[in-house]
Order: structure tokens, then C-alpha cells, then sequence
């Protein structure tokens, strides 16, 4: 058996049939648990995660083995649960979402910034090198188009209050359905991502959306890590971690922009395709297959 969290309390689910019926199950952390870094400032967040470690290491202590999405993740987990083996299986992109989409008529340099922010998430270098720009070419046509983070009042109205005097650059939408969402980012010019400062290991979903739409990404500021990684094995990768060399990218991307570009100009597709879910089930397939008939030992 396969048990996803979170809920991660649905571990408990595994512990319990192995107990009751010597299921074998594999626990799936599609993010960590009571090692999670990104709770670090909320202290009643740090507070449930003192009081739930011990369900953490008794329940998934008791799964065949565990997956996570990052190796580092999978260091982290492993230091708590010890005695269970962990293996990383990447998120990645479901190819079929990406087949039949709408090439819209577009005039702007448009940047897409898709999901959810956290406080530990910083616009600021970005925004500030954006304004820099915009006023370094007053006869652009351009916009910075936030999907899903109306959802987000609080997060938005930190943006905003960045964004004074160029309100009409920056555009902001409720969460939209999977399709339109992929759609938006299909016809962005260029898309972007932010790290978790001070954090390792976390590569979020969209990443591997980005990867298959094969576009140039802006990662400012960059993780140096998986992150970072990753788009230069793709070849998609624009790293800035100062106001000036965000500037100097956008600058660099605008010129190609204007020259038509429509992908990132030194595309890996072999590297792409790495990403597809599907090479990634694989390996689950054999991890489950290596575990069937024999024990975590393994």
C-alpha cells in the first residue's frame, strides 16, 4: 500500500494495517512532515510539530520504506526515522495537461508567477529590479500576471504596497482551474520563481510545470540548490540574487523577446523529458518491485 500525506495522520492508516494484517506500505512525503523548515517562524506550528514527532517516527517507522521529493528532504526524514530507508522521486509534470493549448495574440512582455507565497518567500529584489526596468523603458508593454494569489490577501497586499506607482503593470487572479492556469503560464514570455530563503531542498510543483512549457525562468532570488539545479540541466535557468542582476536579466530577456523568441534558447530536451511523471513512476515500480517479496533490509 501507497499512503500519501499530507494529511500525514493518514500514516496512521498504514501503522494500523500493518499491526492488524502485516500490510507492507510505503510512505509518500510529498512534503515533510515534523522536519518541515517552512513552519520555523510560526511557533504554534513548531509547537504541534514537538508534540506529533513521536506519531511521525512510530507510524511511518513502520512503512517498507519512504519517498520524498528532494534528497534532502530524504536526508532529513531519514535522520528522524533511522531505521527506515528513504529514496527520492521527484514531482514532475503530467504530459497530457500540456496538449491542445491556446496560443493567444499577445503585444507584452508578460512574467508569470503561479501559486501560493510564504512569508519566507521575498519579491522584494525582484519587484525592485522590475520597476528599475520599467522605468528604464517607459515605451515597454509589459505586465506581471499573479495567478491564484487573490487567494492570498495578505500576501497580495504586501505586493501591492511594493508595486505603488506601477499598479498597472501587475495583475493579480483568483485560483483558476488546472487548465487555464497551464494556458496563462503557456503564454507568458517568461516565467517566474522565488526560493525560500535560507532553504534547502523545496522545489514546488511549478517548477516542473515551467520545465515542460520549455520557456525561459527567471529564478530570483535563486536557491542554489535543487532549484537551481535543475534549470541549468534544462537549460531553462536565469539566476539573480541582487536588484542589479535581475535588472540586467530582464533587460537581456526583453532584447529576446523582441527578437521572437518563444522557448529558452538552449533547451535540453533529453533533460525535459527526464521530467515527465511517467519516468518517475518507473521508479517507483521498481522500488516497489525490489521490496515485494523481500524486507526493508534491502
Amino acid at each position: 500500500m501507497l499512503i500519501s500525506g499530507g494529511p500525514f495522520h493518514l500514516f496512521k492508516f498504514g501503522y494500523l494495517l500493518k499491526k492488524e494484517f502485516g500490510i507492507k506500505w510505503v510512505a509518500d512525503y510529498r512534503d515533510d512532515w515534523n522536519t518541515n523548515e517552512v513552519v520555523k517562524d510560526n511557533l504554534f506550528k513548531v509547537f504541534i510539530q514537538a508534540i506529533s514527532k513521536r506519531s511521525e517516527v512510530r507510524w511511518a517507522g513502520t512503512s517498507e520504506f519512504f519517498i520524498s521529493v528532494s534528497d534532502y528532504y530524504v536526508d532529513k526524514i531519514n535522520k528522524l526515522l533511522r531505521n527506515v530507508r528513504g529514496y527520492t522521486i521527484l514531482n514532475g509534470y503530467i504530459k497530457d495537461n500540456y496538449v491542445g493549448l491556446r496560443k493567444l495574440p499577445s503585444h507584452s512582455f508578460t512574467i508569470v508567477y503561479v501559486g501560493s507565497l510564504y512569508p519566507n518567500q521575498s519579491l522584494e529584489l525582484f519587484i525592485s529590479a522590475y520597476k528599475k526596468f520599467l522605468d528604464q523603458f517607459p515605451e515597454v508593454k509589459s505586465k506581471v500576471i499573479f495567478v491564484g494569489l487573490k487567494g492570498q490577501p495578505g500576501q497580495m497586499e504586501n505586493v501591492r504596497k511594493q508595486a505603488i506607482g506601477y499598479e498597472d503593470y501587475f495583475e493579480y487572479t483568483l485560483r483558476v482551474p488546472k487548465k487555464e492556469a497551464i494556458e496563462i503560464q503557456y503564454n507568458a514570455s517568461i516565467l517566474l520563481v522565488t526560493a525560500y530563503k535560507d532553504m534547502k531542498g523545496i522545489p514546488g510543483s511549478k517548477l516542473y510545470e515551467y520545465i515542460i512549457l520549455k520557456k525561459p525562468v527567471l529564478v530570483c532570488p535563486s536557491d542554489g540548490e535543487i532549484i537551481e539545479t535543475t534549470l541549468k540541466e534544462t537549460g531553462q535557468g536565469y539566476f539573480a540574487n541582487t536588484e542589479q542582476e535581475c535588472f540586467d536579466l530582464l533587460c537581456q530577456l526583453y532584447k529576446e523577446y523582441g527578437q521572437g523568441f518563444s522557448e529558452a534558447k538552449n533547451i535540453n530536451l533529453a533533460a525535459v523529458r527526464k521530467y515527465d511523471r511517467f519516468e518517475n513512476t518507473k521508479k517507483l515500480v521498481t522500488l516497489l518491485e525490489h521490496y515485494r517479496e523481500g524486507s526493508r533490509e534491502k
